[in-house]
């Protein structure tokens, strides 16, 4: 009898401890995702992690891939931005002002941030090294028109980076076929900034506009 008043006792202690235990746990825990993938247009890739507090209420959602910023709140939402890791475009998370425009909000948020807007060295924001600010982003029958200022900053490495997290952006939403960018009112001709010799690069005889598909 004894025995089993001991065990009776034991396990009212151990459910009393798992119960505060775990309030514990819930309200202080901060969590690290699991990878996971999304596709945006040509680029499938593994995002990276991102931590968000268990206490703080907002559940970021990952549904880059239906064309929806997630709403967190009455006054804030959940979007994806494409930054640049060691050779491809990965995304990480930001909450800003809910709003329908998605993609003015995307953009406005992915030139704000600085050139290592992560704690991985290996993660950058090529966008911000451009030396070009967002103007404006319109959306019609499929194709997007990006307009930039500015004066391009050539990146050599950094040229294809920055254009891939451009494009990424537009792309990842299902609305979105192709991308048309606009350097001060006139389309982005990405001859004016090679290196190469004309002849060879075909910009003697041919502009290179800045019109991606997916």
């Amino acid at each position: 009898m004894k025995n089993i008043l001991a065990i009776i006792i034991a396990a009212a202690i151990g459910l009393v401890a798992l119960y505060y235990g775990g309030k514990y746990f819930t309200k202080n825990f901060t969590h690290t995702s699991d990878p996971v993938y999304k596709e945006a247009g040509n680029f499938t890739q593994k995002e990276i992690t991102f931590n968000y507090n268990r206490n703080e209420d907002l559940p970021i959602e990952q549904n880059s891939q239906s064309g929806i910023a997630q709403p967190v709140n009455e006054e804030l939402m959940s979007i994806s931005i494409p930054l640049f890791g060691e050779t491809t475009v990965v995304y990480k998370e930001y909450l800003v002002p809910r709003s329908t425009a998605v993609l003015n909000a995307g953009y406005t948020k992915l030139f704000s941030l600085d050139s290592n807007p992560t704690e991985s060295e290996f993660i950058r924001n090529y966008v911000d090294g451009s030396g070009l600010e967002f103007d404006s982003v319109s959306l019609s029958n499929g194709v997007v028109r990006l307009n930039l200022s500015g004066q391009y900053m050539g990146m050599h490495f950094g040229d294809y980076a920055f254009r891939q997290q451009i494009n990424a952006l537009a792309f990842q939403y299902s609305t979105v076929n192709s991308i048309e960018v606009y350097l001060n009112d006139s389309r982005f001709n990405w001859c004016n900034f090679s290196d190469a010799d004309a002849s060879e690069s075909g910009c003697d005889t041919t502009p290179q506009y800045w019109i991606d598909a997916k």
